[in-house]
This record gives C-alpha cells, structure tokens and sequence, in this order.
C-alpha cells in the first residue's frame, strides 16, 4: 500500500521506528500521486484539500491530524472514499499520555521529557523559588481563535492568556512567547514562536526558575493532553492546567496540579495560588511527580504501537 501527502510539509510517522513499523505491514510512502493508493491529508479544511479532492475524486484519502484547530470535522468521520482521524474521532487520542516522552507520533523525540525519574525536578526548595509564574506560549488573537463544538466555544486561548495577562498585572507572571500585543511586557520570544529545532530545551531551561506554570491546552476535549503538563512537573513547576471537559482526572488526582477550571474568577484563582502553604505545594508536587513516573511506567510497558495500528487498520478500510 502506498501512501502520497498532499501536504508536502507534513508527513506523519516519517522516523525511523513508525517507518519500519508501516513497511513491516506493507505501507510505504510515495511521490507518485498515480500509483498511490491513498492520499493523505492533514485536513478537510484546507484550500489543497478541496483542490485535490475534485481533480483526484476516484482516489481514497485519509486525513489524519492531532491537533484540533487542523480539522475541526466533529462527526461523520467515514464518508465514501474518505476517512477522518481527528482530535474528535475519537481514535487519535484515548489516553492522556500521548505526549509523555513522545511527540504522539514520533517515537524517537521524547520532547526533552525524562524517563529517569532523578532528572525530574524535585528540590525541597521549589516552593522558595524567587519567580512566581511562567506562561510559554504564543498570543493568539482572540477574535480568531474561537471554535465551537455543540454551541459551545472549547477553545482556551483567549481563556489563558487572559489569565496569564490577569498574573502579570498582578506581578506575579512572567510572559514568554511570540506575537503579544506591544502593551504587554514579554520576557522573550522563546520556545515554539522562535523556530528552533529543540524549542523544549529552552523551555525546560526557562521553566526550572519557576514555581508555578500555567500550561492549559489550546483546546479543552477528552485526552487533548499535550506535553505542557508534563513539561512543568519535569521541571520543577507545580502546574495550572484547565480540567473541565478533558480527561485529566483519568490520570491525575484533586490533590495534584490547579485546575484553573474550578474557580470562578482570576481573583479567586490569585488568592489561592498567593495562600498556598509551603506543605501543600510540596504535597500537590510530589503527588504530580509520582503520576507522572508511574505513567512514564505505564507508557513504557504500553504497545506504543497502538497509534500506528489504528492509522493503518483505516487505510485497509479505504482499500479493501
């Protein structure tokens, strides 16, 4: 079976583990668009879709994507010549470790997250660290950053940046990343925004001067945990994560990370984070770190394998 990108940049489970994975059951890549047995295609979205799906329309495609604002497909996911794997399909994400030690499709970068567990960041002196809160993450505008799923808006951009804008009126939250409004003081442009090829090490290197980071998804929906959670506890960070319409507590506990979802406004959230005591900081990190080793066990002894298996059970499907 022979599969064609139609998006020349963008080539899922291309290293050298998924390679070998797919060419063991028969699947290769290639650039001859006649002779593929499938396109693919990271969206229905987009303008070369629609092109290719009109000028190739007795071709199969499969679209397979793992972040929700690349198609935003919410139901219907099997159409003739056509199947849809997306944040919604529920067969791209089925669990919250997708990103642990991984980049979810690419096994050989484990995004800078560590397997052993004396890497992990865990000094009793986190809670006396001189800066307070990082937020890593690039501005998005809020007017177009919207995306609603059943009348409802499940983007969080405009919800976390508010809140990071809310911390550093407050003194109490450094901003790091591109594309912030000139009345916004940004430590630097670090990270992702900066193009660089290992952006988590920065972050890491950054993260580890903190005692607090807000690391909320794009996007709120079940099992859409990417590595911003575990980037904070690996480094030392006890992290403000958003819950409410995920997964999370499939994983984690109350007594764990904050969830920002739980209060009802940024002051309420400001008084907490200001009233912690030094035990319950220390006693919600330690319960973070044991999660997140246990589920870097879990992991481990997981057939990682399984994202692979459900990518090519659906081109047999299209094929067959």
């Amino acid at each position: 079976m022979r599969i064609y990108s139609i998006n020349k940049t963008y080539k899922p489970f291309t290293d050298k583990v998924s390679l070998n994975y797919l060419q063991s059951k028969g699947i290769t890549y290639t650039s001859k668009i006649l002779t593929s047995d499938i396109l693919l295609s990271s969206s229905t979205n987009s303008k070369i879709f629609k092109i290719f799906k009109i000028l190739f329309f007795w071709k199969k495609f499969l679209v397979y994507t793992n972040e929700p604002r690349e198609d935003y497909s919410f139901n219907n996911f099997e159409k003739k010549n056509l199947i849809i794997m997306n944040v919604y399909s529920g067969n791209v994400f089925f669990n919250n470790l997708h990103f642990l030690g991984s980049y979810h499709y690419n096994f050989t970068n484990n995004l800078g997250i560590p397997f052993n567990k004396n890497q992990i960041q865990n000094k009793t002196s986190n809670y006396q660290k001189e800066k307070n809160c990082a937020a890593i993450f690039g501005y998005k505008n809020p007017n177009q950053s919207t995306l609603f799923k059943n009348n409802e808006d499940i983007s969080l951009n405009a919800y976390r940046q508010n809140l990071a804008i809310f911390l550093n009126s407050k003194g109490k939250c450094d901003i790091i990343g591109g594309g912030w409004p000139n009345t916004i003081e940004v430590i630097e442009e670090s990270g992702f925004e900066s193009g660089g090829q290992t952006w988590w090490d920065r972050k890491i290197s950054l993260l580890k001067d903190y005692k607090f980071n807000i690391c909320i998804e794009n996007t709120a929906y079940p099992y859409y945990c990417t590595e911003k959670l575990w980037h904070a506890i690996a480094s030392g960070c006890l992290p403000i994560y958003y819950g409410k319409n995920t997964a999370i507590y499939d994983t984690f506990n109350d007594n764990s990370f904050i969830d920002a979802s739980t209060f009802n406004t940024f002051e309420e959230l400001y008084t907490f984070l200001n009233e912690m005591s030094e035990s319950e900081y220390s006693e919600r990190f330690e319960n973070c770190k044991k999660i997140m080793l246990k589920s870097l066990l879990n992991k481990q002894h997981a057939n990682k394998m399984e994202i692979l298996d459900r990518f090519i059970l659906n081109m047999k499907k299209l094929t067959n």
